[in-house]
């Protein structure tokens, strides 16, 4: 039994050593992947590299920058989240989502790069985050949220609870000034919202208003 443990214990040992090194190789490749003049496709191959062989924030970043540069948007979205998962630093994490949320608002997804925003300032108070938040927020005034929309919103948010989302969007409902009375937006935005809390798709799951 002890011999067995301390066999288990050796190998332990030898894996964390190799990862240390494939981890050293790994910093030469950032390295020569972000020297000036590197091209682009040079630069994915070297970094896309580096993350098969250790978890690198900093790699990962830049890598999904080079991918959004590219206008590979997709694959840049896939790698900043990567990037979320190899670091402990909130600012970090907080980095990588409001560049995710510049995405989603270059691909004229207003809410998700909204709820990017919010995860951002969440993690980390960063006055670049609570700018473009507050500049979102004023262009989406007045704009019907649909049912389908708020739904896909919220799957998305409790499929990436891991990674610090918090499931959440925001809704306006316009009321008539100084009364209870809803305006036409008001009306047809409470209907959307009624219809998205009794989608199948949400079954199970409690909201808070």
């Amino acid at each position: 039994m002890l011999r067995r443990l301390l066999y288990t214990l050796v190998l332990s040992l030898l894996a964390l050593e190799a990862g240390y090194a494939a981890c050293e190789r790994a910093e030469e490749h950032y390295r020569q992947a972000m020297a000036p003049g590197v091209a682009p496709a040079e630069q994915i191959r070297l970094l896309e590299g580096l993350l098969q062989h250790c978890d690198s924030f900093a790699a990962a970043y830049a890598l999904g920058q080079t991918y959004a540069a590219q206008g590979n948007v997709p694959r840049s979205l896939a790698v900043l989240r990567q990037a979320v998962h190899s670091t402990t630093s909130n600012e970090e994490k907080a980095w990588a989502w409001h560049t995710m949320a510049r995405l989603h608002e270059t691909q004229r997804d207003p809410i998700e790069a909204l709820l990017s925003y919010k995860t951002a300032w969440r993690l980390a108070r960063l006055p670049d985050v609570a700018r473009a938040m507050q500049a979102l927020e004023h262009t989406m005034q007045g704009e019907l949220v649909s049912a389908q929309q708020i739904v896909t919103t919220l799957r998305k948010g409790l499929a990436s609870r891991s990674i610090g989302v918090v499931p959440a969007i925001d809704v306006r409902v316009r009321f008539a000034f100084d009364s209870a009375a809803l305006k036409p937006q008001g009306e047809g935005q409470a209907h959307e919202i009624g219809l998205a809390l009794t989608d199948p798709a949400l079954r199970g799951q409690r909201f808070r208003l």
